[in-house]
Protein backbone atom coordinates (compact mmCIF):
# COMPACT_ATOMS: atom_id res chain seq x y z
CA UNK A 1 0.00 0.00 0.00
CA UNK A 2 1.41 3.38 -1.01
CA UNK A 3 1.31 6.21 1.51
CA UNK A 4 1.26 9.92 0.80
CA UNK A 5 3.51 12.07 2.97
CA UNK A 6 3.63 15.44 1.19
CA UNK A 7 2.39 17.40 -1.81
CA UNK A 8 5.02 15.97 -4.16
CA UNK A 9 3.96 12.43 -3.22
CA UNK A 10 0.33 13.40 -3.75
CA UNK A 11 0.99 14.69 -7.26
CA UNK A 12 3.09 11.64 -8.16
CA UNK A 13 0.40 9.27 -6.91
CA UNK A 14 -2.30 11.20 -8.71
CA UNK A 15 -0.53 10.60 -11.99
CA UNK A 16 -0.18 6.90 -11.20
CA UNK A 17 -3.77 6.58 -9.94
CA UNK A 18 -2.75 4.46 -6.97
CA UNK A 19 -4.20 6.30 -3.99
CA UNK A 20 -4.70 3.73 -1.27
CA UNK A 21 -4.01 5.74 1.85
CA UNK A 22 -3.33 9.28 2.95
CA UNK A 23 -1.11 10.33 5.82
CA UNK A 24 -2.19 13.59 7.37
CA UNK A 25 0.68 15.83 8.44
CA UNK A 26 -0.86 16.29 11.88
CA UNK A 27 1.02 17.27 15.00
CA UNK A 28 2.28 15.54 17.11
CA UNK A 29 1.54 12.29 15.25
CA UNK A 30 0.38 11.18 11.84
CA UNK A 31 -2.90 9.43 11.22
CA UNK A 32 -3.27 7.06 8.30
CA UNK A 33 -6.62 7.25 6.54
CA UNK A 34 -7.75 4.96 3.74
CA UNK A 35 -9.32 6.94 0.91
CA UNK A 36 -12.30 4.58 1.00
CA UNK A 37 -13.04 5.98 4.48
CA UNK A 38 -13.19 9.59 3.18
CA UNK A 39 -16.77 10.63 2.41
CA UNK A 40 -16.02 14.16 1.23
CA UNK A 41 -13.52 16.99 1.45
CA UNK A 42 -14.45 20.53 2.40
CA UNK A 43 -12.33 23.55 1.56
CA UNK A 44 -11.90 25.95 4.48
CA UNK A 45 -9.64 28.76 3.27
CA UNK A 46 -6.15 27.32 2.80
CA UNK A 47 -7.09 24.16 4.69
CA UNK A 48 -9.01 21.02 3.78
CA UNK A 49 -11.32 19.22 6.18
CA UNK A 50 -11.65 15.49 5.47
CA UNK A 51 -15.04 14.15 6.58
CA UNK A 52 -14.69 10.45 7.35
CA UNK A 53 -17.16 7.57 7.59
CA UNK A 54 -16.90 7.41 11.37
CA UNK A 55 -17.97 11.11 11.56
CA UNK A 56 -14.40 12.12 12.42
CA UNK A 57 -12.94 15.22 10.81
CA UNK A 58 -9.32 15.66 9.84
CA UNK A 59 -7.87 19.08 8.95
CA UNK A 60 -4.80 19.41 6.72
CA UNK A 61 -2.90 22.51 5.60
CA UNK A 62 -3.39 22.19 1.84
CA UNK A 63 -5.88 23.81 -0.50
CA UNK A 64 -8.78 21.88 -2.00
CA UNK A 65 -7.19 22.21 -5.44
CA UNK A 66 -4.39 19.92 -4.24
CA UNK A 67 -6.89 17.04 -4.05
CA UNK A 68 -8.89 17.56 -7.26
CA UNK A 69 -7.10 14.77 -9.11
CA UNK A 70 -7.81 12.03 -6.56
CA UNK A 71 -9.20 9.04 -8.45
CA UNK A 72 -12.75 8.20 -7.45
CA UNK A 73 -13.43 11.74 -6.25
CA UNK A 74 -15.17 14.59 -8.06
CA UNK A 75 -15.47 18.29 -7.41
CA UNK A 76 -19.11 19.33 -7.13
CA UNK A 77 -18.68 22.85 -5.77
CA UNK A 78 -15.88 25.32 -5.07
CA UNK A 79 -15.93 24.10 -1.46
CA UNK A 80 -16.55 20.36 -1.88
CA UNK A 81 -15.00 17.27 -3.43
CA UNK A 82 -16.94 14.04 -2.88
CA UNK A 83 -15.99 10.38 -2.95
CA UNK A 84 -18.15 8.88 -5.71
CA UNK A 85 -18.42 5.60 -3.76
CA UNK A 86 -20.30 7.45 -1.02
CA UNK A 87 -22.94 9.12 -3.19
CA UNK A 88 -26.29 7.57 -2.40
CA UNK A 89 -28.52 9.74 -4.63
CA UNK A 90 -28.83 12.90 -6.67
CA UNK A 91 -31.74 15.28 -6.14
CA UNK A 92 -32.42 17.67 -9.03
CA UNK A 93 -34.77 20.46 -8.03
CA UNK A 94 -36.42 23.32 -9.86
CA UNK A 95 -34.40 26.16 -11.39
CA UNK A 96 -31.41 23.91 -11.98
CA UNK A 97 -30.62 23.42 -8.31
CA UNK A 98 -29.31 20.02 -7.29
CA UNK A 99 -28.15 18.21 -4.18
CA UNK A 100 -26.02 15.15 -3.76
CA UNK A 101 -26.96 12.85 -0.86
CA UNK A 102 -24.05 11.02 0.74
CA UNK A 103 -24.01 7.75 2.68
CA UNK A 104 -23.45 9.59 5.98
CA UNK A 105 -26.78 11.47 5.57
CA UNK A 106 -25.08 14.71 4.48
CA UNK A 107 -26.54 16.73 1.61
CA UNK A 108 -24.28 18.99 -0.43
CA UNK A 109 -25.22 21.52 -3.10
CA UNK A 110 -23.91 20.94 -6.61
CA UNK A 111 -22.74 24.11 -8.33
CA UNK A 112 -24.73 24.94 -11.48
CA UNK A 113 -21.54 25.02 -13.55
CA UNK A 114 -20.59 21.55 -12.30
CA UNK A 115 -24.02 20.00 -12.85
CA UNK A 116 -23.44 18.66 -16.37
CA UNK A 117 -20.10 17.10 -15.46
CA UNK A 118 -21.47 15.56 -12.26
CA UNK A 119 -24.48 14.00 -14.00
CA UNK A 120 -22.32 12.69 -16.87
CA UNK A 121 -19.76 11.20 -14.48
CA UNK A 122 -22.45 9.57 -12.34
CA UNK A 123 -24.18 8.17 -15.42
CA UNK A 124 -20.90 6.66 -16.62
CA UNK A 125 -20.41 5.03 -13.19
CA UNK A 126 -23.91 3.53 -13.34
CA UNK A 127 -23.48 2.21 -16.89
CA UNK A 128 -20.04 0.71 -16.23
CA UNK A 129 -20.28 -2.68 -14.51
CA UNK A 130 -18.05 -2.94 -11.41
Amino acid sequence: METIHNTADLRRCSRQLVHHALNSPGFPKRREVKLSQVVYLEGVGNYVCFHLLDDAKLMVAYTLASYESLPGFMRIHKKHIVNVMHISSLDVRSRGEALVHLTNDVQLIIARRQMGMVVAQLNSKVETPS
